[in-house]
């Protein structure tokens, strides 16, 4: 064996080990934080802001069930993968059918942005919270429906694979088209497209409007100009990074597809291993990235997360004043006298979040 093989072998083994416990805990404090932030008041009517909520949701999930599941067969022994197809079977399933509604999710959210800066009003109207209501659960059961072949086709042949034969291909084409380039593809032009209705808003605007008509805009209008035009540029980051990971993924899949049967060295086989340990890198780092995402583009989350922080941080202080001067348990204690003595001070504690403009 070469130098250069024990090097990459030396790489893939030290990935293997420590990759998936820093994305754990990268993707966890990630995901909590972002679940915060967008539930926070100034955000809870904004149907982007929910499609951001929910591709929160099914990115914890996503690579909660794949890493914790990965790191109980690499590093605490697990052989359930390898001896239960009940759970060969279900894990298959949801490895490949979570990441996929997270890049759904996504689509959805460039969707909603195009809709919302078009100048077609018909088509504005699908940009609406009760909208992203009944659309989000709607495309996590098609998505959901669609990868449930795997529950049936996928068993130990010998290993926990697909299917031997005509679904072997049909099961590379699903992944290569449904999970990668027919939704990647979506993403990046409905980016585009309201990148450039944005350009042409810009442009007609500046034409039409005069400083009588900007002074007569209330507060509130350019307040919701502004948090609109922060959800477009943390929707243009997310989908255009989301989406170029996602493809460098799929085209390492697709050179394993092709690959299949070519005969091959030690040293291509080893640099092949090396290749999986990194598409599998990305798989699980596309899920654990976007509060960081956000947080890098966008000055107007940042804002939202820190006043979030503080409201709870002064909130917990505030109970556990409460805790700590009165005896709960007491046949003494008297509700009222609680809340006259600590109206004033839950007043200045506790910082008020719908009135906080950004």
């Amino acid at each position: 064996m070469s130098s250069s093989e024990i090097l990459i072998q030396r790489i893939t083994r030290e990935m293997s080990l420590y990759t998936p416990i820093t994305l754990l805990i990268f993707g966890s404090c990630g995901s909590f934080c972002n679940f915060i932030t967008f539930t926070s008041k100034q955000l809870k009517t904004s149907s982007c802001a929910f499609y951001f909520l929910c591709t929160a949701i099914t990115e914890l999930i996503a690579f909660y069930f794949g890493l914790l599941s990965r790191l109980a067969g690499d590093r605490l022994g697990s052989t359930l993968f390898t001896t239960n197809s009940t759970y060969c079977k279900i894990r298959s399933y949801l490895v490949v059918a979570l990441p996929s509604l997270v890049t759904y999710m996504i689509l959805l959210t460039t969707i909603d942005r195009f809709m919302s800066t078009t100048t077609q009003v018909r088509y504005r109207s699908f940009s609406q919270l009760k909208v992203a209501h009944r659309l989000a659960p709607l495309v996590i059961i098609i998505s959901m429906i669609l990868s449930s072949h795997m529950l049936v086709f996928y068993n130990f042949f010998p290993a926990c694979t697909a299917q031997p034969g005509i679904y072997s291909v049909v099961y590379s084409v699903y992944l290569i088209i449904w999970t990668g380039i027919l939704p990647n593809g979506l993403i990046l032009l409905f980016s585009l497209l309201t990148f450039r209705n944005v350009v042409k808003t810009k442009h007609r605007v500046g034409v039409t409007t005069t400083t009588t008509t900007t002074t007569k805009m209330s507060s509130q209008q350019r307040h919701t100009q502004r948090t609109e035009s922060q959800l477009i540029v943390m929707m243009l980051s997310q989908a255009t990074l989301s989406s170029c990971l996602d493809l460098i993924r799929i085209a390492l899949y697709a050179y394993f597809v092709l690959s299949t049967g070519l005969p091959k060295s030690n040293y291509h086989r080893t640099v092949d291993g090396l290749l999986l340990q990194i598409s599998i890198i990305l798989l699980y780092g596309n899920c654990s990235k976007s509060f960081y995402v956000y947080t890098l583009t966008s000055g107007f989350f940042r804002k939202i997360f820190r006043h979030t922080i503080y409201y709870y941080y002064r909130k917990i202080l505030y109970i556990s004043h409460i805790n700590r001067d009165y005896d709960w348990n007491s046949t003494l204690f008297d509700q009222s006298t609680l809340y006259a003595s600590t109206r004033h001070r839950e007043l200045q504690t506790i910082p008020d979040r719908q009135i906080t403009k950004y």
